[in-house]
C-alpha cells in the first residue's frame, strides 16, 4: 500500500486492512515478535480517533515473522479518514508511513434505492 493512497469503500462494507510486512535491510523478515503493532484511524481533521485496533498475525501464530494482519471493522459512517500503523518495542514507538504522511480512507454513502 503506497503512501497517500486513497481506499474507496461504501458504508456498510467491512474493511479488512492491508497486510503489513517489515523487512531487514537485506530483505529478510524482521523479527518483531516482541513488538506490539497497532492500527489507528482518525477523522479527516485528525482529531477524533475512530478505531485503534491491535493487529494479529494470520492464524494467531507467534513465530515472529513480520507479517501482521489487523482486525477488520464494520464501516458505518461516511467520511474521509486518515489511517496509519504504529509499531512499539521496548516502550518506544515508530509510526508508519515514516515520512509523517497518512494513508487516506474515503467511505462513501450508499445511495438510496
Amino acid at each position: 500500500m503506497a503512501t497517500h493512497e486513497t481506499i474507496h469503500i461504501n458504508v456498510g462494507d467491512t474493511l479488512t486492512y492491508p497486510q503489513v510486512r517489515w523487512e531487514n535491510e537485506d530483505g529478510t523478515d524482521k523479527d518483531i515478535s516482541a513488538e506490539t503493532i497497532t492500527f489507528s484511524m482518525y477523522d479527516s481533521e485528525g482529531s477524533a480517533k475512530v478505531e485503534d485496533a491491535a493487529c494479529e498475525q494470520p492464524g494467531g501464530g507467534t513465530d515472529g515473522v513480520a507479517r501482521y494482519l489487523p482486525n477488520a471493522i464494520d464501516v458505518d459512517t461516511a467520511g474521509i479518514y486518515s489511517i496509519y500503523f504504529k509499531r512499539t518495542v521496548g516502550g518506544r514507538s515508530a509510526q508508519y508511513p515514516q515520512d509523517g504522511s497518512q494513508w487516506r480512507l474515503h467511505i462513501h454513502e450508499v445511495p438510496a434505492p
